[in-house]
Protein backbone atom coordinates (compact mmCIF):
# COMPACT_ATOMS: atom_id res chain seq x y z
CA UNK A 1 0.00 0.00 0.00
CA UNK A 2 2.76 2.03 -0.29
CA UNK A 3 1.74 3.76 -3.31
CA UNK A 4 -1.40 5.26 -2.46
CA UNK A 5 -1.21 8.73 -1.35
CA UNK A 6 -4.43 10.40 -0.61
CA UNK A 7 -4.83 14.22 -1.64
CA UNK A 8 -5.12 16.69 1.27
CA UNK A 9 -8.14 17.86 -0.58
CA UNK A 10 -11.33 16.48 -0.35
CA UNK A 11 -10.34 15.76 -4.44
CA UNK A 12 -7.81 15.68 -6.67
CA UNK A 13 -8.60 18.72 -8.23
CA UNK A 14 -6.42 20.71 -10.90
CA UNK A 15 -8.57 24.03 -10.18
CA UNK A 16 -11.76 25.52 -9.11
CA UNK A 17 -12.15 28.81 -11.36
CA UNK A 18 -14.26 31.44 -9.95
CA UNK A 19 -16.92 31.25 -12.23
CA UNK A 20 -20.67 31.61 -12.19
CA UNK A 21 -23.41 28.68 -13.70
CA UNK A 22 -26.92 27.94 -12.65
CA UNK A 23 -26.42 24.32 -13.61
CA UNK A 24 -23.56 21.84 -13.58
CA UNK A 25 -22.64 18.69 -16.33
CA UNK A 26 -20.59 15.92 -14.88
CA UNK A 27 -19.11 13.61 -17.57
CA UNK A 28 -16.76 10.34 -17.28
CA UNK A 29 -13.64 10.56 -19.96
CA UNK A 30 -12.50 6.77 -21.29
CA UNK A 31 -15.16 5.56 -23.19
CA UNK A 32 -17.59 8.72 -22.28
CA UNK A 33 -16.33 11.69 -23.77
CA UNK A 34 -13.15 9.60 -25.15
CA UNK A 35 -14.06 6.89 -27.65
CA UNK A 36 -11.43 4.71 -26.11
CA UNK A 37 -10.05 3.93 -22.80
CA UNK A 38 -6.64 5.66 -22.42
CA UNK A 39 -4.61 2.87 -20.08
CA UNK A 40 -5.71 0.18 -22.92
CA UNK A 41 -4.50 3.17 -25.65
CA UNK A 42 -1.19 3.52 -23.64
CA UNK A 43 -0.68 0.41 -22.52
CA UNK A 44 -0.82 -1.15 -26.61
CA UNK A 45 1.51 1.43 -27.45
CA UNK A 46 3.59 1.05 -24.95
CA UNK A 47 3.91 -2.60 -24.79
CA UNK A 48 2.13 -3.81 -21.59
CA UNK A 49 -1.18 -4.80 -22.62
CA UNK A 50 -0.33 -8.81 -21.40
CA UNK A 51 0.22 -7.15 -17.54
CA UNK A 52 -2.57 -5.01 -17.80
CA UNK A 53 -5.06 -7.49 -18.68
CA UNK A 54 -3.47 -9.74 -16.35
CA UNK A 55 -4.02 -7.08 -13.28
CA UNK A 56 -7.64 -6.50 -14.46
CA UNK A 57 -8.82 -9.85 -14.63
CA UNK A 58 -7.22 -11.12 -11.79
CA UNK A 59 -9.15 -8.71 -9.78
CA UNK A 60 -10.72 -10.59 -6.83
CA UNK A 61 -14.57 -9.61 -5.75
CA UNK A 62 -13.04 -8.61 -2.35
CA UNK A 63 -10.38 -6.31 -3.42
CA UNK A 64 -10.70 -2.64 -3.27
CA UNK A 65 -11.18 -0.89 -6.62
CA UNK A 66 -8.29 1.65 -5.63
CA UNK A 67 -5.87 -1.08 -5.00
CA UNK A 68 -5.91 -2.09 -8.84
CA UNK A 69 -5.44 1.24 -9.12
CA UNK A 70 -2.35 1.00 -7.31
CA UNK A 71 -1.04 -1.98 -8.95
CA UNK A 72 -2.01 -0.59 -12.61
CA UNK A 73 0.25 2.48 -12.17
CA UNK A 74 3.33 0.22 -11.46
CA UNK A 75 2.64 -0.69 -15.25
CA UNK A 76 4.02 3.08 -16.09
CA UNK A 77 6.61 3.09 -14.19
CA UNK A 78 9.81 4.78 -15.66
CA UNK A 79 7.75 6.07 -19.36
CA UNK A 80 8.21 10.06 -19.61
CA UNK A 81 4.75 11.78 -18.79
CA UNK A 82 5.10 13.63 -22.34
CA UNK A 83 5.13 10.27 -23.86
CA UNK A 84 1.86 9.22 -22.35
CA UNK A 85 0.39 12.63 -23.07
CA UNK A 86 1.73 11.68 -26.70
CA UNK A 87 0.03 8.40 -26.63
CA UNK A 88 -3.13 9.90 -24.98
CA UNK A 89 -3.89 13.06 -27.42
CA UNK A 90 -4.54 10.42 -30.76
CA UNK A 91 -7.41 8.56 -29.38
CA UNK A 92 -10.73 10.33 -30.91
CA UNK A 93 -13.28 12.13 -29.47
CA UNK A 94 -16.54 10.58 -29.25
CA UNK A 95 -19.13 11.77 -31.59
CA UNK A 96 -20.75 14.93 -30.87
CA UNK A 97 -18.84 15.61 -27.76
CA UNK A 98 -18.11 18.87 -29.01
CA UNK A 99 -21.45 20.46 -29.67
CA UNK A 100 -22.58 18.82 -26.42
CA UNK A 101 -20.15 21.15 -24.35
CA UNK A 102 -20.90 24.16 -26.25
CA UNK A 103 -24.59 24.02 -26.19
CA UNK A 104 -24.10 23.49 -22.43
CA UNK A 105 -21.75 26.23 -21.87
CA UNK A 106 -24.48 28.33 -23.68
CA UNK A 107 -26.86 27.79 -21.56
CA UNK A 108 -24.80 28.29 -17.97
CA UNK A 109 -23.90 24.83 -17.17
CA UNK A 110 -20.52 24.86 -15.46
CA UNK A 111 -18.87 21.56 -16.55
CA UNK A 112 -16.40 19.13 -14.77
CA UNK A 113 -14.76 15.78 -16.14
CA UNK A 114 -14.80 13.12 -13.43
CA UNK A 115 -12.48 10.34 -14.30
CA UNK A 116 -10.59 7.34 -12.46
CA UNK A 117 -7.61 7.95 -15.35
CA UNK A 118 -4.77 10.72 -14.04
CA UNK A 119 -4.99 14.48 -14.05
CA UNK A 120 -1.86 15.30 -16.64
CA UNK A 121 -4.09 13.65 -19.56
CA UNK A 122 -8.02 14.67 -18.28
CA UNK A 123 -6.14 18.26 -18.01
CA UNK A 124 -5.24 18.33 -21.38
CA UNK A 125 -8.69 17.08 -22.58
CA UNK A 126 -10.73 19.93 -20.61
CA UNK A 127 -8.26 22.18 -22.45
CA UNK A 128 -8.91 21.02 -25.56
CA UNK A 129 -12.61 21.18 -24.57
CA UNK A 130 -13.35 24.07 -22.49
CA UNK A 131 -14.18 21.93 -19.52
CA UNK A 132 -14.12 24.13 -16.52
CA UNK A 133 -13.08 21.23 -14.05
CA UNK A 134 -11.00 17.83 -13.60
CA UNK A 135 -10.80 15.61 -10.63
CA UNK A 136 -8.83 12.07 -10.92
CA UNK A 137 -5.95 10.42 -10.09
CA UNK A 138 -2.91 12.57 -10.39
CA UNK A 139 0.76 10.80 -10.89
CA UNK A 140 3.71 11.88 -9.30
CA UNK A 141 6.32 12.42 -11.79
CA UNK A 142 10.48 13.52 -10.87
CA UNK A 143 11.93 16.12 -11.92
CA UNK A 144 13.15 14.46 -15.37
CA UNK A 145 9.46 14.43 -15.93
CA UNK A 146 9.65 10.26 -15.43
CA UNK A 147 6.34 8.83 -13.81
CA UNK A 148 7.19 7.02 -10.44
CA UNK A 149 5.27 4.16 -9.15
CA UNK A 150 2.93 6.83 -6.61
CA UNK A 151 0.19 7.90 -7.35
CA UNK A 152 -2.13 10.40 -5.69
CA UNK A 153 -5.86 9.46 -5.35
CA UNK A 154 -9.28 11.64 -4.32
CA UNK A 155 -10.89 8.72 -3.12
CA UNK A 156 -13.71 10.21 -1.24
CA UNK A 157 -16.12 6.98 -0.81
CA UNK A 158 -15.01 7.47 3.15
CA UNK A 159 -17.78 10.28 2.98
CA UNK A 160 -20.71 7.93 1.91
CA UNK A 161 -19.78 4.97 3.58
CA UNK A 162 -22.83 3.66 1.30
CA UNK A 163 -23.18 0.01 1.52
CA UNK A 164 -21.92 -2.14 -1.38
CA UNK A 165 -19.14 0.56 -2.25
CA UNK A 166 -16.46 -0.67 -4.07
CA UNK A 167 -13.77 2.10 -3.11
CA UNK A 168 -13.09 3.44 -6.58
CA UNK A 169 -9.42 5.76 -6.58
CA UNK A 170 -12.09 8.53 -7.60
CA UNK A 171 -15.39 8.90 -6.06
CA UNK A 172 -17.56 9.86 -8.33
CA UNK A 173 -20.45 10.58 -6.34
CA UNK A 174 -17.98 12.76 -3.98
CA UNK A 175 -16.79 14.84 -6.65
CA UNK A 176 -20.50 15.78 -8.06
CA UNK A 177 -21.56 16.86 -4.22
CA UNK A 178 -17.93 18.75 -3.89
CA UNK A 179 -18.26 20.69 -6.37
CA UNK A 180 -21.98 21.14 -6.92
CA UNK A 181 -21.50 21.96 -3.52
CA UNK A 182 -18.85 25.17 -4.07
CA UNK A 183 -20.85 26.30 -6.87
CA UNK A 184 -23.75 26.49 -4.73
CA UNK A 185 -25.53 24.72 -7.50
CA UNK A 186 -28.58 22.29 -5.87
CA UNK A 187 -28.13 18.62 -7.30
CA UNK A 188 -31.73 19.13 -9.59
CA UNK A 189 -29.85 20.91 -11.36
CA UNK A 190 -27.23 18.84 -11.84
CA UNK A 191 -26.39 16.61 -15.09
CA UNK A 192 -23.88 13.02 -15.47
CA UNK A 193 -22.98 11.07 -17.78
CA UNK A 194 -21.45 7.61 -17.96
CA UNK A 195 -20.72 4.76 -19.37
CA UNK A 196 -19.30 1.89 -16.80
CA UNK A 197 -20.99 1.08 -13.45
CA UNK A 198 -18.55 3.00 -11.36
CA UNK A 199 -20.68 5.75 -13.17
CA UNK A 200 -23.75 4.52 -11.53
CA UNK A 201 -23.46 6.75 -8.08
CA UNK A 202 -22.69 10.01 -9.98
CA UNK A 203 -25.34 9.45 -12.70
CA UNK A 204 -28.26 8.49 -9.82
CA UNK A 205 -27.47 11.45 -7.63
CA UNK A 206 -27.58 14.10 -10.73
CA UNK A 207 -30.83 15.84 -11.47
CA UNK A 208 -30.63 14.08 -15.10
CA UNK A 209 -28.50 11.23 -15.58
CA UNK A 210 -27.33 9.54 -19.12
CA UNK A 211 -26.26 6.03 -19.45
CA UNK A 212 -23.54 6.76 -22.85
CA UNK A 213 -23.42 3.41 -24.53
CA UNK A 214 -23.77 1.53 -21.55
CA UNK A 215 -21.25 -1.22 -20.33
CA UNK A 216 -22.69 -2.58 -16.93
CA UNK A 217 -26.13 -2.98 -15.98
CA UNK A 218 -25.95 -0.91 -12.57
CA UNK A 219 -25.30 1.93 -14.78
CA UNK A 220 -28.38 1.63 -17.12
CA UNK A 221 -30.71 1.38 -13.57
CA UNK A 222 -29.25 4.28 -12.43
CA UNK A 223 -29.80 6.13 -15.04
CA UNK A 224 -32.75 7.79 -16.69
CA UNK A 225 -32.22 7.88 -19.77
CA UNK A 226 -29.53 5.82 -22.03
CA UNK A 227 -27.82 7.53 -25.44
CA UNK A 228 -26.12 5.51 -27.93
CA UNK A 229 -23.68 6.44 -31.09
CA UNK A 230 -24.00 10.14 -30.47
CA UNK A 231 -23.90 12.63 -27.71
CA UNK A 232 -25.50 14.97 -29.97
CA UNK A 233 -29.00 13.15 -29.37
CA UNK A 234 -28.73 14.86 -25.40
CA UNK A 235 -29.55 17.93 -26.06
CA UNK A 236 -32.86 17.43 -26.87
CA UNK A 237 -33.48 16.14 -22.94
CA UNK A 238 -31.42 18.67 -21.94
CA UNK A 239 -33.85 20.73 -23.23
CA UNK A 240 -36.41 19.65 -21.56
CA UNK A 241 -34.81 19.22 -18.48
CA UNK A 242 -33.95 23.05 -18.61
CA UNK A 243 -37.99 23.84 -18.80
CA UNK A 244 -38.64 22.60 -15.20
CA UNK A 245 -36.40 25.50 -14.03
Amino acid sequence: MESVKKSTDVFEIVSIPPIKGKFAAFFDMDGTLLAGRSIFVIAQNMGFEEELLKILNNKRNDVPSYVVSQQVVKLLKGFQIEEIKEIFGTIPLTKGVKEVVLWLKKHEFISAIVTDSYTQLASLLAKRLGIDIVVGNRLEVDGKGIITAKIYMPLGWEEHNKPGCFKHSVCKLNALKTIAKAYKIPLKRTIAVGDRNPDACMVEAAGLGFAFEPKGEKLEKAADLVIYEDMRKMIPHLEQFLLKF
